[in-house]
């Protein structure tokens, strides 16, 4: 059997402490406080598209880091008007326990001005600041976010998310997606490299959904010449891969393809 590393840094961490799954965006023009609601997502609001990615993919590197983020493991950032424009507090309104949120001052007029990779890089910006303002008495947790800014802005939609990594004397799959790099869809990547030859071979695997690895890929083995990719078997699993035929199987000898989610 081989080594099979997990992208979680295994930590002791206190008891409902969660790792970060998501941050996603809301706009709203008036103050965020209890009896009103402020589920308008942002891009609805002020004409801001596709932007869900850029938070998916700084939640999602912060989780390949095992980052804590609290009882919660959900950040929404409410863009508001009625706060000075880049001010940023704690939400007044009382939520459930899984989700936190921020309130973020925000100019109307200035976003209208801007163009689209404009407010991408507003938004992305907009983003590590809330999160060095909620988590800026904690160095530890600081320092996981700089680290993670600086890839962000290192690789934009290229950015890799490590998902496992198996090894073995003989071989080693590393198993890593993209998400959206270039819009719809996301990607999973499965590279093998061989030990003893020093041949090193990639395949990627379309998603319809970036979150659909996770059910999908629950073990990594190697036989008959083939990797084999065999999903997890909770009910949950289940229903996430019907869209695909499951356990996947690739033929080492044909890697270097893409496979569509529909030749799965």
């Amino acid at each position: 059997m081989g080594i099979i590393y997990n992208t979680f840094i295994i930590k002791i961490m206190a008891i409902g402490d969660k790792v970060i799954k998501s941050i996603r965006y809301y706009g709203s023009y008036s103050e965020n406080i209890n009896g009103k609601s402020v589920s308008i997502p942002i891009g609805n609001l002020f004409d801001i598209k596709k932007i869900s990615a850029i938070g998916d993919r700084i939640a999602r590197k912060l989780n390949e880091y095992n980052f804590v983020s609290g009882i919660f493991d959900h950040v929404y950032i409410i863009y508001s008007t009625s706060l000075p424009d880049g001010e940023i507090k704690m939400s007044n309104r009382h939520t459930e326990k899984w989700f936190l949120e921020l309130d973020m001052g925000i100019s109307a007029d200035n976003l209208k001005r801007m163009t689209d990779s404009q407010k991408e890089e507003f938004i992305t910006q907009c983003t590590f600041k809330c999160l060095a303002y909620l988590y800026k008495d904690n160095k530890e947790k600081i320092d996981t976010i700089k680290k993670v800014e600086e890839e962000v802005r290192k690789f934009g939609k290229e950015l890799e998310i490590i998902y496992s990594i198996k090894e073995t004397r003989s071989y080693l799959i590393k198993i890593y997606y993209k998400i959206k790099p270039k819009g719809d869809p996301s990607y999973a990547f499965i590279e093998y490299h061989d030990k003893k030859s020093g041949m090193q071979k990639q395949t990627i695997l379309e998603l319809q959904f970036y979150e659909d690895i996770y059910p999908l890929i629950g073990s990594v083995s190697v036989k008959g010449g083939k990797i084999i990719l065999k999903p997890k078997s909770s009910f949950k699993a289940t229903l996430y891969n019907k869209r695909y035929k499951t356990p996947i199987s690739i033929d080492i000898s044909e890697m270097n393809k893409t496979f569509k989610k529909a030749d799965n």
